[in-house]
Formats: C-alpha cells, structure tokens, sequence
C-alpha cells in the first residue's frame, strides 16, 4: 500500500559545508573558554559606601537583621 522511499543522501558539497561549520564552531567555543581572563584595574572597582552618622542599613558597617529560634527551656531537653 505505502511505498517506503530511502532518505536522498546530501551531496558532497553539503557534507564538506556541515564539516567545515562544525569545525569553526567547535574552533570558535575553544578560543572563548581557552583565552586568558585579563583582571579588572582596581581603579574601575567602586568604593563600598560607608555608613553615614546615624545609618544602618545599606552600607558597610551597618546592622545585619538576623533572626534565630528561641533556645529550648532546660526541662524540655531530658
């Protein structure tokens, strides 16, 4: 009832095309994970703001709102 037709094979120019993409591909993702990371100058790195008089969040030095579990009562341990 259904004839059953083989795949066409692509052609030898096509074959060389997906070989040489896959090539620069493959040559182009090792360039960008092989290259050598320059470091930032510290100049370009900002200066952490300090806290002004009377500030408390926001900046270095101030409070760091923490919460913790109320410690058990001694009884309750045994």
């Amino acid at each position: 009832m259904f004839e059953v037709q083989a795949y066409p094979a692509a052609s030898l120019r096509r074959r060389v095309l997906i070989g040489v993409l896959a090539v620069v591909a493959a040559g182009v993702v090792m360039y960008l994970m092989l290259r050598p990371v320059k470091p930032v100058p510290a100049h370009l790195i900002p200066e952490p703001r300090r806290c002004q008089e009377g500030q408390t969040s926001g900046c270095v030095g101030g409070k760091a709102m923490v919460i913790s579990a109320p410690v058990a009562p001694a009884s309750a341990a045994q």
